[in-house]
């Protein structure tokens, strides 16, 4: 008996002592996240969990809106903003930004993602613009275009952003769902399991040393090509009729109707999937603004376009990006409504 007692206290000891030095190095704190994630009824995506605050992947603390939105800062003493316009705010223009997590602003605070600083920028000439960052972690271009068309139904915005990076068309992006604690999980859902191993889950979710096992098992397995015939190959073709991903973009734009739509690259480097994309969406939504961003990022040096260790966009790249979007937006929105106190375009992009 005492034997036995002797080595469950020596495996326990090992265990903390891992457990401790693994949390010690923060190589897993990117990974790390509150039950912060609901699966919509009825759709093939999730969103955040409206009204809310949480710690999510990054390590990422954010407040969500009406809609599972990320806001910019919190709601001063009025009180949460309003996410739909009532009837005297009509006039004010409103922004929506859908994407993945390099628009959402893994582990960048959430006055520096690209969409605060967007709206922060606008406000120079239009004080009371809204820019609502509905970008969602782990999101395929698929689950993307399938949130943006449920907001805008919602919302009814003035122009609308859909951000995206060639990596959206992993086919494994749509292999997750969202288990009953409100964690992303890997593989399609299936009936709920036995409450205990399901319990066991929940709890090893706060294991630094067991995230971090599990990444580095996936990682071990990471496929180097997208076999699947609606994901992008890496040669030079074009193909002779629109794949799937361009033809749901295609009908997103027809259910705007006079809704401009703008598309957004945000991929840090030019890469043959990130030139393939452009190039097919060139040819077959020539109707549709597409701003590559890949070229404008050359002017940070790559180790400063990404977070340390996580390695998302840095909060430089997520100013390059405001920077870059910023005259297009303006542009769609002289429309929306009269400037206010309007500087130079060349002043504006410059700050």
């Amino acid at each position: 008996m005492r034997p036995l007692l002797a080595g469950v206290l020596a495996a326990l000891f090992v265990a903390f002592t891992i457990e401790a030095a693994v949390r010690l190095s923060g190589r897993a704190g990117p990974l790390v996240t509150d039950p912060a994630f609901r699966w919509v009824e009825g759709a093939s995506y999730w969103t955040y969990q409206a009204n809310g605050r949480f710690e999510v992947y990054g390590p990422t603390w954010i407040e969500t809106g009406d809609y599972g939105e990320r806001i910019h800062a919190s709601a001063g003493p009025e009180g949460r903003r309003r996410t739909v316009r009532s009837s005297d705010e009509s006039g004010r223009p409103l922004v929506l930004v859908v994407g993945d997590s390099f628009t959402f602003g893994q582990a960048v605070a959430s006055v520096d993602t690209w969409p605060a600083l967007l709206e922060q920028f606008l406000a120079l000439e239009y004080p009371e613009v809204r820019v609502l960052n509905a970008g969602v972690q782990g999101h395929s271009l698929n689950m993307i275009i399938s949130h943006a068309g449920d907001l805008v139904r919602q919302i009814q915005p003035d122009l609308v952003l859909i951000a995206f990076i060639a990596d959206d068309l992993d086919p494994r992006r749509d292999q997750k769902h969202i288990d009953r604690f409100g964690y992303i999980a890997r593989g399609k859902a299936a009936p709920a399991p036995a409450i205990v191993p399901d319990l066991v889950r929940a709890l090893a979710r706060r294991s630094h040393a067991l995230l971090l096992t599990k990444h580095w098992w996936e990682r071990s397995g990471v496929v180097t090509t997208f076999p699947d015939s609606d994901t992008p190959s890496f040669d030079s073709e074009t193909p002779a009729t629109p794949r799937g991903w361009i033809v749901d973009l295609a009908e997103l734009g027809g259910h705007l109707e006079d809704t401009p739509l703008v598309l957004l690259n945000l991929d840090l480097e030019e890469t043959s999937a990130s030139a393939r994309m452009r190039r097919e969406l060139e040819v077959w939504m020539p109707q549709a603004p597409l701003l590559y961003l890949p070229p404008y990022l050359e002017t940070l040096p790559p180790s400063a376009r990404r977070v340390p260790v996580d390695g998302h966009p840095s909060t430089a790249a997520h100013r390059v990006y405001a920077q870059a979007v910023l005259p297009v937006v303006r542009e769609h929105l002289s429309g929306a409504t009269v400037p206010v106190d309007a500087i130079a375009p060349e002043v504006l992009t410059a700050r």
